[in-house]
């Protein structure tokens, strides 16, 4: 066998032995996608080798669906780079799958050939929330040139509805939940409260909600604001932002975490002023509410010893502005005057008006009526032509040389009214009174300017026993009488105590209480020689309860007299403090009629009547509370030899009383279904506990 034979085989045999399947540096090869991305060039580098390096490898690829799987060179000796393409256009999210196939000889049998798998995922992208408003949105959400940031305008006119939006939230795919949280700013170089309110379908109405979004479905969140933090705002323009964040959950890990601002602009307008001038519905001012007080002024006829203040009139309303609202008075000529005016909340302003404006020639010397009106906006040059003007309220300017009345209110509590019961009832009535009442009747030129007391006289009742009375005139004081009448009907004349020129202390005819609660009573004021009388409307309740006490003002110690339980000895309450358990004296005025003297036959004690002994009150549903503890009753009634109207309620200090200064409060009147009639004495007034 020659050496070319012996060669030719060896190689000839060895070529056999090297048939053999490639090998490559990476098994598999993983193609990831964000859908919709820009950068959708996807390639990798996949090496096959052969020992021997002279054969020719052939590749072969495959995918689902065809098409986005490419390979180059189809074919190349060892060692071979592959250029792998995968192409995601225009497929839709989820994982696609390929094979590579590198093979020597003729087919890709399981000794000559290698597969390679190649994947391709095309991920879904982050989904995030989205907004948006209804179509027939009146207030829409307006995009900005930011993808995250809207803006929101709510303008508010005061005295009208309040302004809605809704921002619908949804998302781009997954489900999310979200917050919603609110923010102001601060207006100028003050802070306000947060006017922002938001809410999701029934959640309540807060700073603050949440909501779950999906792709399929919108959440409405509703934006609103806040009354009772408008009622404090000025007429400009407020900031606020309210942010909608997504909430990231264990679900929710493939959600983008951008949030989104809505900046919202509040517009704030003053509307039409209001003066509770005939006050109804569906007005802001409650039934009965004034709408100046005082109602009155004297002309200023000047004095070389009186400095005159100038006087101070509340306006009560609604749609007053701290930079916006302004107060006139109209002259009988129809002249007008600007008040200087200031700001006390959205439903009150004081004006004051000028002394010179009080003193003739600027007004008669006779008095004359005014209108006070209240403009909101930058007033015309004639503020009568502004469209923002309130209805006009008369106020009278008295004549100084003939009485009028101020006021008229409870003697012991100085409060025109009692508290209406239950608590948050609102009171429909800012001046009452009640029979046998002890009020005082607050003006000016009632009589001289000392004291004028009146001095019990005696007369016989009835049953001929003697007993004494306090009259209905004090010849000392000009002749000064009172009277209160309902309606037509007859004029009662009041049993008076003490007057002064500016103060009159008297007693309401027990006639009144024939009257049903809610009736007018018109107080009338004569005084001898002047022909002019002053009047004051007031309402007739059953009961007006008001506690005396010591500091002259209706508040602070009561007028309460301590007994001691062992000695029976009398003691003054706030020199000495009342041992719990023990009993106590409570005087006032203002609950009711006095039930029928035990005479034979019985008697009804008349105006004025000075007491000879206990008579007790005709409606026994008082109620005693010390520090807000119930207190048990064991008299009340007439007050010792004091005049039918003072009222001395006996009642025992209750053994849980806290020590020290204790609050004392009376209630009278049946509280079933929030009668009208209950009402409590005022508050503010204590008694010291041991």
């Amino acid at each position: 066998m020659t050496k070319t034979f012996l060669l030719a085989y060896l190689l000839a045999c060895g070529g056999l032995a090297f048939a053999q399947a490639p090998t490559v540096d990476k098994t598999t090869v993983a193609f990831t996608y964000p859908y919709n991305n820009a950068n959708n060039t996807l390639t990798a580098k996949v090496t096959a080798k052969l020992t021997i390096t002279t054969t020719v490898m052939t590749v072969g690829y495959t995918s689902t669906p065809a098409g986005w799987l490419s390979v180059t060179p189809l074919s190349g000796s060892s060692p071979l780079a592959l250029i792998v393409t995968a192409n995601p256009t225009s497929l839709s999210p989820g994982p696609y799958n390929g094979t590579i196939t590198i093979y020597t000889g003729a087919t890709c049998t399981t000794a000559t050939c290698t597969t390679v798998p190649v994947t391709l995922t095309i991920t879904n992208p982050a989904s995030s929330l989205l907004l948006g408003s209804p179509a027939n949105a009146t207030v829409p959400l307006t995009p900005t040139i930011s993808a995250t940031a809207y803006t929101l305008a709510l303008p508010f006119t005061s005295g009208g509805p309040l302004p809605t939006a809704e921002i619908d939230v949804s998302t781009t795919g997954d489900i999310i939940p979200f917050t919603v949280t609110t923010a102001v700013t601060k207006a100028g170089t003050g802070s306000v409260s947060n006017w922002l309110r938001v809410n999701n379908i029934g959640s309540p109405v807060a700073t603050s909600t949440s909501g779950v979004a999906s792709g399929s479905s919108i959440v409405p969140i509703t934006v609103t604001l806040d009354q009772s933090t408008l009622d404090t705002l000025d007429a400009i323009n407020y900031t606020g932002t309210i942010t909608i964040a997504p909430v990231k959950t264990g679900s929710s890990s493939g959600t983008s975490s951008t949030s989104f601002t809505v900046t919202v602009t509040l517009s704030v307008a003053p509307g039409t002023p209001i003066l509770c001038v005939n006050p109804a519905p569906p007005t802001s001012c409650a039934v009965g509410q004034v709408p100046i007080f005082p109602i009155s002024m004297p002309v200023f006829l000047g004095s070389s010893t009186v400095t005159p203040i100038p006087p101070i009139l509340t306006l009560y309303g609604d749609n007053f502005f701290n930079n916006g609202s302004w107060a006139f008075y109209v002259r009988p000529d129809g002249t007008f005057h600007a008040l200087p005016t200031t700001w006390v909340s959205r439903k009150i302003l004081t004006a004051t008006i000028p002394v010179v404006d009080l003193t003739p020639p600027q007004v008669s010397a006779a008095g004359e009526i005014w209108n006070i009106v209240v403009v909101n906006g930058a007033p015309n040059t004639n503020p009568l032509n502004s469209a923002a003007q309130s209805s006009q309220a008369p106020f009278q300017v008295t004549d100084p040389t003939q009485p009028y009345i101020q006021s008229v209110v409870n003697s012991a509590s100085y409060s025109p009214a009692a508290t209406q019961l239950p608590i948050g009832t609102v009171n429909p009535y800012p001046s009452v009174v009640s029979p046998r009442e002890i009020v005082s009747i607050f003006g000016l030129n009632f009589g001289p300017s000392s004291i004028c007391s009146n001095t019990p006289t005696a007369f016989s009742d009835a049953n001929g026993n003697p007993q004494t009375e306090y009259g209905q005139t004090i010849a000392a004081c000009n002749y000064i009488a009172v009277s209160f009448q309902v309606g037509a009907d007859t004029s009662w004349s009041a049993p008076l105590i003490v007057a002064t020129s500016n103060q009159i202390n008297a007693i309401v005819p027990a006639e009144m209480g024939t009257y049903a609660d809610g009736a007018t009573v018109v107080i009338t004021v004569s005084v001898l020689n002047i022909a002019k009388q002053a009047t004051y409307s007031a309402t007739k309740m059953s009961f007006d309860p008001g506690i005396f006490t010591f500091g002259g003002n209706g508040r602070g110690q009561a007028a309460v007299l301590n007994v001691d339980p062992t000695t029976g000895a009398i003691t003054v309450n706030g020199a000495a403090n009342a041992p719990k358990g023990s009993a106590i004296e409570i005087f006032m005025t203002g609950l009711g009629d006095l039930a029928m003297l035990p005479t034979v036959p019985p008697l009804a004690m008349v105006d004025g009547q000075v007491a000879t002994g206990p008579v007790a009150l005709a409606d026994n549903s008082y109620r005693v509370l010390i520090g807000g503890q119930s207190a048990p009753i064991f008299y009340a009634g007439t007050a010792g030899t004091g005049v039918a109207g003072l009222v001395q309620i006996n009642a025992i200090v209750p053994p849980g009383t806290g020590s020290g200064a204790q609050s004392i409060t009376v209630e009278i009147g049946p509280l079933a279904n929030g009668a009208v009639t209950a009402r409590r004495s005022q508050t503010g007034v204590t008694i010291n506990v041991k």
